[in-house]
């Protein structure tokens, strides 16, 4: 596994967009699993260090269950579709040419080898055989491969919730708005939050209530809109649950110098005052809490991966307790 420059010759340090390339793989298969391995690793392995990744779509025309049990497929470029891509080629002087590939997912791509590949990104450049893009901000190479190789050799595997809770995450690195990116990040903690019923008493009331609205003489729209609301009475609210997961995965960490708990206490009254007001009673509070904001979903991300595992921050300052 090795970090590139999309054109292979540009200084790494000079690139904003850069590549995770593999070795050959004897089949197409392995290398798309491989792919699939090395993202989840790219994208755990980065949020070690606090890093935004946004995996690039690859711009060329999707290919559909049948053509991807095929052993190779190639498009002329002249038969292209997609008006994006072929204005891309045709800007970048390419006219005619021939794409050689084995399948497509939007983030990873499978090649042949063998076969002279024209690939459009933010520059043409030839290809091995599969390759993602991200844009890093503030690491060295070294650093950024030395974690995607640790997480590779975690085998580590995410669940859907998991997969969407990372992808907030790394997408909220990308938002300049202080406010937005708190929301962000917030949304990001939800996603991950498994809900518990109510006592059996408060559920039983409940299903007391929806009886009762359902019987009522309002209008339909109103008893789904009512009935809706009530449903999600049933579970614990978001804060109690929120709170409960970061008593049990974060336990004595303190973010802000708080305990993990009243860190996200804090941080929630500030999102649902965003959230209903259009902005936080203290102005200032998102965009001084963003950083250990940052650092407290990445833990909880980390950890829920592996025990101990968690952002290289949180290691220094728990190493100088």
């Amino acid at each position: 596994m090795c970090l590139r420059s999309f054109d292979g010759e540009t200084p790494l340090l000079d690139c904003r967009e850069i590549v995770l390339a593999g070795a050959d793989s004897p089949t197409p298969e392995k290398a798309f699993e491989f792919g699939k391995e090395a993202m989840v690793a790219l994208i755990v392995g980065s949020t070690r260090l606090g890093v935004g990744i946004d995996l690039k779509d690859n711009n060329l025309p999707r290919l559909n269950d049948a053509e991807m049990r095929n052993v190779g497929y190639s498009l002329d470029v002249e038969e292209i579709k997609n008006e994006k891509t072929a204005a891309q080629l045709r800007e970048n002087g390419i006219t005619e040419g021939t794409i050689h590939y084995v399948f497509d997912n939007g983030e990873i791509t499978v090649f042949d080898r063998n076969k002279e590949t024209l690939i459009v990104k933010s520059k043409i450049y030839d290809t091995d055989h599969k390759r993602t893009g991200f844009a890093v901000s503030t690491c060295t190479a070294e650093m950024l491969l030395d974690e995607v190789i640790a997480a590779y050799d975690l085998n580590v595997s995410l669940t859907d919730k998991q997969r969407l809770a990372f992808d907030l995450y790394h997408a909220s690195q990308f938002e300049s708005l202080s406010k937005v990116r708190f929301l962000t990040l917030m949304i990001a903690v939800e996603s991950l939050l498994e809900y518990e019923c109510q006592p059996a008493e408060v559920v039983k009331h409940v299903i007391f209530l929806i009886n009762t609205t359902n019987s009522s003489s309002l209008r339909k729209e109103q008893k789904d809109s009512l009935i809706n609301r009530l449903e999600w009475l049933v579970q614990e609210s978001i804060a109690k649950t929120g709170r409960k997961l970061a008593k049990n995965r974060l336990y004595l960490r303190k973010y802000d110098n708080k305990k993990a708990t009243d860190f996200f206490d804090s941080c929630y009254k500030i999102r649902s005052q965003i959230v209903h007001n259009g902005k936080a009673d203290d102005e200032e509070a998102p965009s001084r809490l963003i950083s250990e904001l940052d650092r407290f979903v990445a833990d909880l991300l980390l950890l829920g991966v592996r025990p101990n595992y968690q952002t290289r921050r949180t290691d220094a300052i728990m190493a100088q307790v």
